[in-house]
């Protein structure tokens, strides 16, 4: 299969989100919906998540490679968001809450704790 390159600020929310969960079929996720969504969202520029999805690179990578593999993603935010520094300490304290109260501690478990916070942190 090739790969697609989606383009930043595609005004089609929907086909992008299609063409990322049909991605995902041969890899049974908990998240292949929610992931696709965000994703979809962000790609858009309709997301308050800066560059890297607010992940580390090496996160950013692993989950593109992971969820995405078919599909070369910039690692820069559609929308110019960037991360807020002023706000790492209160970012690592929520994402500890979180893993103390996941159901179960995996990469997957830390990737969704750390979106779910970087976009809780967002403007």
């Amino acid at each position: 299969m090739m790969s697609a390159v989606l383009k930043p600020f595609t005004d089609n929310r929907q086909e992008i989100f299609l063409t990322l969960l049909s991605q995902q079929a041969a890899i049974p996720q908990n998240n292949a919906v929610w992931l696709s969504k965000i994703m979809a969202s962000w790609l858009c520029g309709q997301s308050v998540l800066p560059d890297y999805l607010g992940l580390t690179p090496a996160q950013f990578i692993h989950l593109t490679k992971t969820y995405f593999p078919q599909t070369v993603i910039s690692h820069q935010a559609p929308s110019g968001i960037v991360l807020d520094f002023q706000r790492m300490l209160e970012k690592e304290d929520l994402i500890n809450l979180f893993q103390q109260h996941a159901r179960s501690d995996n990469q997957e478990t830390g990737l969704i704790a750390e979106l779910i916070v970087s976009a809780c942190l967002g403007n």
